[in-house]
């Protein structure tokens, strides 16, 4: 489990591959800098619902080493944690692991609100709906979860295939999924019908991220393929596809553009098994760049301000930090001691970054932007 992500055709698992939802390394820029983590307590698991619930972490005051600073390691976990992800209102953040559970717990002070254990398996991929009133969760099944009470709504289970990467639309009426079928299944949130169903990548692979833009009119969709292939499309008729092939598989995947970014404008970031981080136009399918980490690139995460930034999440355990569009590196983050799975920006600004792993934390830390 995660000795090596490049061996995904060896098992078919979201564990190899990384999680999603929702990130370049040049000469040029400062030197790597790392961070020690805060000090934390052991973790004590909620049970759900539990909005009074002991924290699992307890937020020292924020340390730092250099320029980094890290606010708190949250411990609730007790195996490889697959996804992070921020609440639109960046209060709340849903974490999910190969323990079996989805904790949702406060940004800031790691409070636990939900411990939910309704996926009986490892959970792969989590995401918010724009209201931060529900959550949706990957595995055996994909399900939709009250992000306060942990009430059951909806299951989906197409074909029986185990997903690996789950996103909800911007405008909160449609959730994406794709894993082990290739296929990429957009269905109604509210009533779980399926809407349309787009083969990702080839007889016999597997799909292995999917994303939405923050904001965009005309719901165009994009989802990777562990055969390489990355593909665009719109998500409600399937058509206007847009293919780029890559050499490897493609790990991770985001949008860069702004809510007033065209269609055009565009830019969509991979982050590819062969250490590679690249960004394309994503109408053009042209490269634009590409940068190198020193090991596979298995998490991959835009900030959410106009001077874009992207960190990603390596096997060898780093986080290296870059400007998008000067290439400048920023800085590395050494806060973990294994492979790094998932990170993901918060809202605001775009100014503080969870990241968790192999090592069954996740890190909340804020790069030097400044």
């Amino acid at each position: 489990m995660l000795e090596d992500r490049d061996v995904f055709s060896r098992s078919l698992s979201r564990r190899h591959v990384v999680k999603g939802i929702a990130g370049l390394a040049l000469a040029a820029g400062l030197a790597a800098c790392g961070a020690s983590p805060a000090q934390t307590t052991g973790a004590t698991s909620a049970t759900a619902p539990a909005k009074a619930a002991t924290p699992t972490s307890v937020p020292t005051q924020a340390t730092s080493s250099g320029p980094i600073t890290t606010l708190f390691t949250f411990k609730g976990h007790t195996d490889v944690v697959n996804q992070v992800a921020w609440a639109f209102d960046n209060t709340l953040i849903a974490s999910v692991s190969d323990d079996g559970t989805t904790q949702i717990w406060d940004a800031y002070t790691g409070a636990v609100r939900l411990t939910y254990k309704g996926m009986n398996g490892p959970v792969n991929s989590v995401s918010w709906s724009p209201d931060g009133k529900r959550i949706v969760v990957a595995g055996k099944t994909v399900q939709v979860v009250d992000a306060t009470s942990g009430r059951l709504i909806l299951t989906f289970n197409q074909q029986n295939s185990r997903e690996f990467s789950a996103g909800w639309s911007p405008d909160g009426k449609y959730i994406a999924v794709t894993g082990e079928d290739s296929m990429a299944y957009i269905w109604d949130a509210a009533t779980g019908k399926v809407i349309n169903a787009h083969m990702v990548g080839g007889a016999g692979s597997a799909g292995t991220a999917i994303a939405w833009p923050i904001t965009n009119t005309t719901l165009r969709i994009a989802a990777a393929a562990n055969d390489g292939t990355v593909q665009t499309w719109d998500a409600l008729t399937g058509q206007n596809v847009v293919i780029y092939k890559v050499s490897g598989t493609v790990n991770a995947l985001a949008w860069v553009g702004d809510a007033g970014a065209t269609d055009a404008e565009r830019l969509l970031v991979f982050g590819c098994v062969d250490g590679s981080t690249q960004v394309w136009n994503a109408a053009r399918a042209t490269k634009q760049n590409s940068f190198s980490s020193t090991s596979a690139v298995l998490a991959a995460s835009p900030s959410y301000s106009k001077d874009v930034f992207i960190a990603s999440g390596t096997n060898d355990s780093t986080i290296p930090v870059w400007q998008l569009y000067s290439g400048t590196k920023i800085c590395t983050y050494t806060g973990h001691t294994d492979s790094v799975t998932t990170v993901a920006w918060s809202f605001t600004a775009g100014q503080q970054i969870a990241s968790g792993g192999k090592d069954k934390t996740v890190r909340v830390w804020q790069p030097p932007l400044d």
